[in-house]
């Protein structure tokens, strides 16, 4: 039979591994966080099988990484000020409203038999510019909703609901693929929707909003602090 204390530390060392979410705010980020990982993980695995299944080219396959992989490169500067500057639960909701409307687009056009590479490309550009503003603010907002002493566990969280909707988003794509595809498409805004609702459950002041004014020196100071300490810029390379 244990010992009382022994049980007790026991219990303590349970519920410190998931201490994060003794914060209500963080369980709505966590949550958020997984639909809209299984949502984006979905979509990503379902426009693969539909630009296949309509052109059968394989460079086709690469405009999709390509159309949602531009808008991050070419708006990086500005989506990293934009988190800097307004609410980040504010912009992240957003961006998850701009999703569903993109992944409403794509059941739009399988349901009416007008998708083509052309449309599905036109989408995921919208797609890739959401995201590419959701990022910066999505990562930058978890200090601000636990205690320091709480975010390496918030950070672990976080991390294993984005690996579990790498595996379980096409997955659970892959079955319901099987009922039709616009089901498929249906979920994702579903999903994606949810999210955003729980984003804007968000009780915390997600930052304190910069007076700074838009510069080039603004823009461009993310990237001097990174030239500036090797180690960061080692680790970003890999």
């Amino acid at each position: 039979m244990k010992k009382p204390h022994a049980i007790s530390r026991q219990n303590k060392a349970t519920v410190s591994g998931r201490i994060a979410f003794q914060h209500l705010d963080f369980r709505y980020y966590w949550f958020a966080r997984v639909l809209s990982r299984f949502g984006t993980e979905m979509l990503n695995a379902t426009v693969l099988w539909q630009m296949w299944m309509l052109t059968k080219d394989p460079f086709d396959l690469g405009l999709i990484g390509l159309a949602q992989f531009a808008p991050f490169f070419l708006l990086f500067l500005l989506s990293g000020v934009a988190a800097d500057q307004f609410q980040r639960k504010h912009i992240i909701a957003l961006c998850l409203g701009g999703m569903s409307i993109a992944a409403s687009g794509l059941f739009l056009i399988t349901i009416t038999g007008t998708d083509n590479r052309l449309s599905i490309l036109a989408i995921l550009i919208f797609v890739g510019t959401s995201r590419a503003f959701q990022a910066p603010a999505l990562h930058a907002i978890i200090p601000v909703l636990v205690p320091k002493e709480h975010f390496a566990n918030a950070i672990a969280w976080s991390s294993l609901a984005g690996q579990t909707a790498k595996i379980g988003g096409p997955a659970l794509m892959s079955g319901l693929l099987l009922i039709g595809i616009e089901i498929v498409y249906g979920v994702v805004v579903l999903l994606f929707l949810t999210s955003a609702f729980l984003t804007t459950q968000l009780k915390t002041n997600t930052q304190i909003i910069t007076k700074e004014p838009v510069t080039l020196e603004l823009l461009f100071g993310g990237l001097k602090f990174i030239w500036s300490r090797q180690i960061i810029f080692g680790a970003i390379g890999l």
